[in-house]
Formats: structure tokens, C-alpha cells, sequence
């Protein structure tokens, strides 16, 4: 499996450089993962992941008014090329992993009927996937789903700043359309920055579903987020959970530029994978 580690040009990262905090805000301050099983269950589903899914697929379906991003991220990178890339980031500490698919065109995407929602709870968002996450024995979904209108949570709120949910243990993750396009004020001038916004939101969702960070995979120091479980407290990472906080959001955005890479996961969380997979 080609584990490749992409790199970003200069001239990419120039104009990521003049819209990164505002991108941060929508990321990783308004994630809402959400529990359906116990945390022996989570542990078992992330071990399935990484020690014996030999074929990792990525399926992605959207309601008619919420179609995903394709196309090009910044000169010619496919936006779906941001999730991919750090996917691959993970899965290349596996001992099983021989093949990764995640789609790249609305093509290769399933356009759902417009069933008229525009709340979402967590089981309206399982009963609207179209697999259960499970293939066989040897291939694992993870289901995208790109719906209209909010979430809603266990206690009934409308969550109107939450851009994504993963549904931990059940191989699901939620983009809220509607909160994706709300971001894109200001944007006009640099179209790709909204793809680039859905990618980073897809990332930390995936990272959940997952089982980052504690939750299926064990910490292997001393960096989960006391006060937002399931989050790293390292804030160059986009497993960081931070509502608000300029000092830290620019700490990031150099660590981002410096890195000059697409990889978003901190050091912490590649090292607790690599750990939780060597592991008999």
C-alpha cells in the first residue's frame, strides 16, 4: 500500500496562511462525537480497524442540497485527497491494511432522496446510511454522510455551529451542509478554502470514529483533554477540541505552515496508533 505523505507547495500555503484561523474555528470548535457503545465495545471495533480490515472503504452518499466538495483543493490537489492522506497516516501502522478506497468524484458518490429532514438525532443518522459500516470479516465501511439542516443531541438541542458528527462505534460520520456553507463568509475570493474546511472537519470526525483519542485507542501519554474526553490538549493537532483561544489557534496555524504537510494528526496520536497496533 503506498503510504504517501503530501506535501503542500509555497504558494498553497500562502493562501491557506491568510484564512487558517477562521477554518480552525469551524473545525475543532464544534465537534459533538457521540457514544452508542461501551468503551470493551469501542475498544474492539478500533482493534477490527487496525489489526485485521484488510480492505478499508470509504463511502460517501449526500442529500440533493448537500452535495460534498470535489474538485480541487488548492492547484490541483483533489479536495478528498486531504481525508485519504491522513487515513493512510493511520492505516500504515496496521499489519493487515492492503487496500484503501475513498471516492474522489461526485461520481463516485450515492445521491440519497430528500426525505425532508432537517433535524438530526443520532439514530435518524444511522437509519439514513445506506450500509451498516461492516462488509465481512476483512473489509470495514465508514460511512459519510452529507445531510441538510442540524443536529440535534441527546438532550433535544439543535447544535446550529456543530459541522460534523461521528457516531463512535458505528462506522458513521455526519457533515452538516448547512454549517459548512455558513463558513464560507468572507471566502468568496478563495473558493478552495471551503473544501479545505469540510476535508478538516472530515478528518476529526474520522479520527473519532476511529477511536481517537482514549476512547478505543489508548492514550500512550499524558495528552487527552481532561475537560473534552476523546481530544488531544496538544494544539498543534486536529484532535484539539478549542471553542475559542486566538494564542492557541495561531500556535497551530504556524505549526501547520512550518510542517508543510497535509497530515494533521499530532505526534501523540500517531504514536498511540502505532502503539495500539503492535500490540497482540
Amino acid at each position: 500500500m503506498d503510504k504517501r505523505v503530501t506535501k503542500f507547495s509555497q504558494q498553497h500555503l500562502s493562501v491557506l496562511k491568510s484564512f487558517l484561523f477562521l477554518f480552525l474555528v469551524f473545525v475543532l470548535g464544534n465537534c459533538q462525537p457521540q457514544q452508542t457503545l461501551d468503551s470493551q465495545s469501542h475498544a474492539a471495533n478500533s482493534s477490527r480497524l487496525f489489526k485485521s480490515t484488510k480492505r478499508f472503504v470509504v463511502k460517501v452518499s449526500y442529500m440533493p442540497d448537500a452535495r460534498p466538495f470535489v474538485g480541487d483543493v488548492f492547484r490541483g490537489r483533489p479536495a478528498w485527497d486531504i481525508l485519504e492522506e491522513n487515513i493512510l497516516a493511520l492505516l500504515q501502522f496496521s499489519p493487515a491494511i492492503e487496500d484503501v478506497v475513498v471516492p474522489k468524484t461526485i461520481e463516485q458518490m450515492t445521491r440519497l432522496p430528500d426525505n425532508g429532514r432537517r433535524q438530526w438525532s443520532t439514530q435518524d443518522i444511522l437509519d439514513a446510511r445506506p450500509s451498516s459500516g461492516f462488509a465481512n470479516s476483512e473489509e470495514v465501511h465508514l460511512d459519510i454522510l452529507f445531510l441538510n439542516g442540524r443536529f440535534v443531541n441527546e438532550q433535544g438541542e439543535v447544535m446550529s455551529r456543530s459541522s460534523g458528527v461521528s457516531v463512535r462505534g458505528r462506522n458513521t460520520i455526519a457533515i452538516f451542509k448547512d454549517v459548512i456553507r455558513g463558513s464560507r463568509s468572507g471566502f468568496q475570493r478563495a473558493p478552495g478554502l471551503a473544501r479545505f474546511i469540510e476535508q478538516s472537519s472530515l478528518v476529526h470526525e474520522c479520527g473519532h470514529a476511529f477511536g481517537l483519542t482514549n476512547i478505543g485507542i489508548p492514550a500512550q501519554s499524558d495528552h487527552e483533554d481532561p475537560f473534552n474526553p476523546g481530544h488531544t490538549r496538544n494544539p498543534r493537532a486536529v484532535m484539539y477540541f478549542q471553542n475559542e483561544g486566538r494564542q492557541g489557534l495561531r500556535r497551530l496555524s504556524q505549526q501547520v505552515m512550518r510542517s508543510n504537510s497535509l497530515i494533521m494528526w499530532g505526534p501523540e496520536t500517531l504514536e498511540d496508533v502505532r502503539a495500539f497496533t503492535s500490540r497482540q
